[in-house]
């Protein structure tokens, strides 16, 4: 079934939303994402994704309400517009529920959707996924691949893209002393008993379309960083920046600074020395920092969701994924399996580090 039909089934007609409205759901679920949906119709992002959320309060919350009995409210409660959406979606429930169960049993096949909007309005889908994985119990689910997708891609750019300014604050730290050590200390140290979401806010303020640096990124470059797995990548490096700075730093301390003066004495340079010598020397604690950078990036949720929302195909990871799910009646066993795998992530992370330290240091002691 097209995409441009089944929008249409899970989330009405025009008549509940407004020409332009579904317009716009149409473009999502032909283009594949939100950036290219706003391009195609001739609007900003922040206009498309502003139209979106105005969806979701005014369709998505009716419809669950009505699918699960009320759950969230009350027909009562509901306005007029509100309750002829409801009546509207009771009509198409039925076959909305046959038209989607079939396209998410495919491979890689999903029902499209645009940000905040979909979550409510696409429960049914959510609840046929479920019940298509409980036979297959580790077949994972298209929620689940691009859940998955999505973590490891921004996990890997943080770790990836933090790991060079790590190492440089974990020496500076370890084998300097200057004025204000203790506060740039603190400084880096500082997400680590911040709430998640002030950094997530935080970086929205400075970072955000309108912010100081965001702003020249845009008119500069045509760079947005916020609302994109870019922006996620950025926000889970800050977060896991002081877990890596000081495993590396703790592993710098304990080097035989001897080892690097008896190089410096045979004619090394400084930047020969550490990267012949004292990088060696720390690999063990360089590659215990980047596992544990990579496992706090996968559980990132706070300055993720707030500096980038959630938004499918996008900035949807597995944290948020999981929290989407538990905002819908009736998708426990879809939650539950999304714990497990994140849990199954985590752990293989972790050993990976163990095993890849205990490696190392073999190599260096043999």
């Amino acid at each position: 079934m097209p995409r441009e039909l089944l929008l249409r089934i899970k989330l009405c007609s025009h008549a509940a939303l407004g020409p332009g409205k579904v317009d716009l759901l149409e473009a999502v679920g032909r283009c594949g994402s939100i950036t290219a949906a706003a391009k195609d119709q001739g609007m900003s992002y922040r206009r498309a994704w502003v139209l979106l959320d105005e969806m979701n309060r005014a369709l998505a919350e009716p419809v669950v309400a009505a699918s699960f009995g009320g759950a969230k409210g009350g027909g009562a409660e509901l306005t007029g517009a509100g309750r002829a959406v409801i009546d509207i979606y009771r009509r198409v429930q039925a076959k909305a529920r046959a038209a989607i169960e079939p396209e998410l049993a495919e491979p890689g096949g999903h029902a499209g959707g645009g940000g905040a909007a979909a979550q409510g309005a696409a429960a049914t889908a959510v609840a046929a996924g479920e019940r298509g994985g409980r036979g297959l119990m580790f077949t994972l689910t298209p929620l689940e691949i691009e859940a998955l997708r999505l973590s490891l891609l921004v996990s890997g750019w943080a770790v990836v893209g933090s790991l060079p300014l790590g190492i440089a604050c974990a020496w500076l730290l370890a084998r300097r002393d200057f004025p204000g050590k203790v506060l740039v200390d603190g400084l880096i140290h500082l997400p680590l008993v911040l709430p998640p979401v002030v950094v997530g806010y935080f970086l929205l303020v400075v970072l955000g379309r309108r912010g100081v640096i965001g702003s020249l990124l845009l008119d500069w470059f045509g760079i947005t960083l916020a609302f994109t797995w870019k922006g996620a990548a950025i926000a889970s490096a800050v977060i896991s920046f002081p877990l890596m700075v000081r495993a590396i730093r703790l592993s710098l301390e304990s080097v035989d600074r001897g080892l690097e003066q008896a190089a410096r004495t045979l004619g090394c340079g400084p930047l020969r020395t550490f990267f012949t010598v004292t990088l060696p020397l720390v690999a063990p604690g360089v590659l215990t920092g980047i596992i544990l950078a990579f496992a706090r990036s996968l559980s990132e949720f706070g300055a993720t969701i707030t500096f980038v929302s959630n938004i499918p195909g996008e900035t949807r990871t597995l944290p948020i994924a999981l929290y989407a799910l538990t905002q819908v009646p009736g998708t426990d066993a879809a939650a539950l399996r999304l714990c497990i795998i994140s849990v199954a992530v985590a752990f293989a992370a972790l050993m990976a580090s163990e095993v890849l330290s205990r490696r190392v240091q073999a190599r260096l002691q043999g």
